[in-house]
């Protein structure tokens, strides 16, 4: 049976951070440890709201997600985390508009294809991925129809040591692709071979990944699985304990015969067998970061008085074009929140009776001293120069005053050890303490000195 899952809370903006770290981990099921992952090829919603949210901007544009891999809770189909849910109909843009359908790669019916998926935290188990052709209009049963499913062709052994042995496929469950490295191997990235189901074709498919777990119990069919693969480490699963007993319910509850899940959602295009297919995949073009969208309310005849617009430091999240003259709606946190702040890229000088701030002293050798921006793991400047000027308008921006490069003195741990984790596949995270264990809802593992 195919199951979806997640949860959900929240405050003011500047709660945001706490809002979801409790929502998260305080739950019912808080007592169990939480893998991580998320569906990277073709490209899941959250995953590209990771990628492109931080620097895009109008209509199209996801706010800023910095926990692309935490979606193990459900509402519907696509996953969610904090008050972001990823389901078509309420997956909006920083407008407030629902998102447009973006197809991030194009196949042809019955194709192989190639899936890739990133286990931040690895706990066992395996991922299954369906398909529906109605586009933003399908439902949880769609996912659950026979001929839904995606199934499984071979593993390309991604990443680990030599030796890794390819997992096989599992005959009397052929959507599974089973995980290698077991808990704790160090592989993380994955490369699997699926089939696309013979009919299932459209210019608006959406794929559901699921990936569970099997630390807290097994999936039905592990013992055999792995008992006609005795090839295979012992440590890719958890013998002894419980079956797990599906259906598992939608919402993503665990217990201890419900595994932990995640939820992801792609959008793709499918051309009907026998039609030519593009030699490229392309991705969607981020929306442009400067100017407005061609589109207005008022085309042929302009208001004959002043419109209304928004003031300084009044929220314009949902109004990303509409702040007053001099003013441009800036995100100002990692949740991709946004306030009409003095546009440094038109104002030419500060008013007269501006006051001088008083910055902390800069240190004395390495880097510049500057607001870093978050989303290079304050490895650069804001490009604001507003944001540089003191520790305030910094905070303001969502960035912290210190010497960029930072150096990084730990790594931001959802299970396991992250030390040898790179840093750079979620900079938001893996550079402050404040971060991790804020809005990432992580626990902060400092490196040791040598």
């Amino acid at each position: 049976m195919w199951a979806s899952a997640h949860i959900a809370s929240k405050s003011a903006i500047f709660a945001l951070a706490s809002s979801i770290t409790f929502s998260s981990f305080l739950s019912p099921s808080s007592f169990f440890v939480t893998g991580h992952g998320y569906l990277d090829t073709p490209r899941s919603r959250n995953y590209y709201a990771h990628q492109e949210g931080p620097t895009c901007s109008g209509v199209g544009c996801p706010p800023a997600e910095y926990c692309h891999h935490c979606l193990n809770l459900n509402e519907d189909i696509c996953g969610k985390f904090g008050e972001r849910s990823y389901d078509s109909d309420t997956w909006l843009d920083k407008n407030g508009n629902q998102m447009p359908w973006m197809n991030q790669e194009v196949y042809t019916e019955g194709d192989e294809i190639i899936v890739r998926s990133y286990l931040d935290t690895h706990h066992n188990g395996h991922m299954e991925i369906r398909a529906c052709n109605k586009g933003k209009d399908c439902t949880v049963a769609d996912f659950e129809k026979e001929g839904s499913a995606l199934i499984f062709v071979r593993d390309n052994i991604y990443e680990g040591p030599d030796g890794t042995p390819a997992m096989p496929p599992d005959e009397n469950y052929p959507e599974r692709g089973m995980y290698a490295g077991g808990q704790g191997g160090g592989i993380k990235s994955f490369e699997f071979v699926y089939r696309l189901p013979e009919g299932m074709y459209g210019d608006e498919i959406l794929l559901q990944w699921l990936y569970i777990t099997a630390n807290s119990c097994s999936p039905p069919g592990y013992a055999e699985y792995f008992a006609a693969h005795p090839e295979l480490p012992s440590s890719y699963w958890t013998p002894g304990v419980a079956t797990c007993q599906p259906p598992y319910p939608n919402d993503g509850t665990r217990g201890t015969y419900w595994p932990e899940r995640f939820y992801n959602c792609a959008e793709v295009k499918v051309l009907q067998s026998g039609t030519s297919s593009p030699t490229i995949s392309p991705k969607p073009t981020p929306a442009p970061t400067t100017g407005s969208p061609t589109v207005s309310l008022n085309p042929t005849l302009p208001p004959a008085t002043t419109p209304s617009c928004l003031a300084e430091w009044t929220d314009c999240t949902y109004d990303w074009s509409g702040c007053c003259e001099g003013l441009k709606c800036t995100q100002v946190n990692q949740a991709g929140w946004g306030t009409c702040l003095v546009d440094t890229c038109t104002v030419t000088a500060p008013p007269t009776n501006a006051a001088t701030p008083n910055p902390t002293t800069p240190p004395t050798s390495g880097g510049t001293y500057c607001c870093g921006d978050r989303n290079t793991g304050y490895q650069q400047c804001n490009s604001s120069s507003w944001c540089n000027e003191n520790t305030s308008n910094c905070k303001t921006c969502g960035g912290f005053m210190t010497t960029v490069p930072l150096q990084q003195s730990g790594c931001c741990s959802w299970g396991g050890d992250c030390s040898s984790q790179d840093p750079s596949t979620n900079p938001g995270c893996h550079y402050l303490q404040s971060d991790c264990e804020g809005s990432c809802g992580g626990t902060w593992q400092a490196f040791l000195l040598s």
